[in-house]
């Protein structure tokens, strides 16, 4: 994959910084207006005499850089180079890159004249490599020619986030759990003999033996099949169709079998003597209520003290901006890519997954979006503490204590109370 980055209005606030400078060194807000419609700096210059070497001097103090923007680039650059595809002239070019010291992250720097068009030299150098990649200002959704993608800076600024009621109802929408959810497996990394060998662990917990497992989101189904190869009888449940589908094609097994349902309402047949909810799927209920219809749905759905656990990534011990990129290649027709954003706001996780599929002849090209709320041990608590115990607490697969400033994750084991 080859990523390349505009520089101005991407790293440093370029139209606003000739804006201020404009009004900076006297020119009316006209001359403003005709920097917008595109008119020459120099043609403004020249009709509001305004001096065009103090222009550009004004407009380097006015220049600010986004952080976020060189952030993202920064941990991006671990994982591949980056270059610079910029229609300014070289000089000014070089000029605001060295003002904010971030040569060493580019390696290659294209400029007005090394181009006859983006889009040409995009294409051109897409001849010679898997995906083409190009972080811009200048469109607001991704475009995709091709194994070329140019997609905007703000890719991961989610303007629908202050509308969402839920978390849950927004995951109802995530691609990866509809029309991606063929390709899950590829998609995530796990180690399903690791954290089945837990469960069993967290099972012992339990005063009676553990036969049958309620496996609530259970996406396409790898932790219910594994237990039920160890002998377990297990329903999994997913408020999705396309995952349950898959489920059922992936991971059919005589002893497991799955269910449509929403974990917030489900209303269960059979009862079990455990329950688990893996992979930070509860942080989808980001309502304390929603969080406690489960919890109640739950209790309905064990046995007398059934165990119930649930895992999670723990948010407080991770960096606030992840980013990174994972390849799969273990099927011969699919050869897929993930460039992965993370950013952590309080208890918040929002997250952006750049879904880059080389499937037969198609090249794909997908960006899904999703949001996870973390709990704290005592939250959970609050929240279900008439209606289950906390048996322990664990901070990875490995089964070691929990500590909330350190460890990866966070597996709560409950305990049914009695009615």
């Amino acid at each position: 994959m080859e990523v390349y980055f505009d520089f101005h209005d991407v790293f440093v606030s370029s139209a606003e910084a000739w804006k201020n400078a404009l009004r900076q060194l006297g020119a009316d807000e006209a001359a403003v207006t005709d920097y917008e419609l595109g008119i020459s700096k120099r043609l403004i210059c020249e009709k509001y005499h305004v001096s065009y070497e103090n222009l550009e001097e004004e407009y380097r103090k006015q220049l600010r850089p986004f952080k976020r923007n060189i952030t993202f680039a920064k941990k991006l650059s671990a994982f591949v180079e980056i270059n610079i595809l910029s229609a300014a002239r070289r000089e000014r070019l070089l000029k605001d890159i060295d003002k904010f010291n971030l040569g060493e992250l580019f390696t290659s720097v294209y400029a007005k004249g090394d181009y006859t068009t983006k889009e040409d030299f995009l294409t051109q150098r897409a001849k010679n490599s898997d995906w083409i990649l190009f972080f811009t200002h200048t469109c607001q959704d991704p475009m995709q020619i091709s194994n070329v993608v140019i997609i905007p800076i703000d890719f991961y600024k989610d303007r629908s986030i202050a509308d969402i009621t839920s978390f849950d109802d927004h995951a109802k929408t995530k691609l990866l759990y509809n029309q991606l959810s063929s390709y899950y497996m590829e998609s995530i990394a796990n180690d399903t003999l690791k954290e089945v060998n837990l469960l069993e662990k967290a099972f012992h917990l339990s005063p009676k033996h553990i036969n049958s497992v309620l496996d609530c989101c259970c996406g396409v189904g790898r932790h219910a099949y594994a237990l039920g190869q160890l002998g377990y009888n297990v329903l999994g449940v997913d408020f999705s169709q396309e995952q349950i589908h898959n489920a059922r094609r992936l991971h059919k097994h005589q002893n497991v079998n799955y269910q449509v349902a929403d974990v917030r309402s489900m209303h269960l047949v059979d009862t079990f003597d455990a329950a688990v909810c893996m992979w930070t799927t509860y942080n989808y209920l980001s309502k304390y209520a929603e969080l406690r219809n489960f919890f109640e749905n739950v209790w309905d759905a064990l046995n007398d003290n059934g165990i119930f656990l649930l895992d999670a990534k723990n948010i407080p011990a991770l960096e606030n901006r992840r980013v990174y990129i994972r390849n799969n290649h273990t099927r011969s027709d699919v050869d897929l890519t993930l460039l992965v954003n993370k950013e952590i706001s309080g208890n918040i996780q929002n997250s952006q997954y750049l879904y880059f599929i080389k499937h037969n002849d198609d090249s794909l090209f997908y960006i899904d979006h999703e949001h996870v709320r973390f709990y704290t041990v005592n939250e959970i608590k609050k929240i279900c503490g008439d209606l289950f115990d906390v048996a322990s607490v664990y901070g990875n697969f490995d089964g070691d204590d929990y500590d909330e400033n350190k460890s990866e994750r966070l597996i709560i084991v409950l305990q049914k109370r009695s009615a």
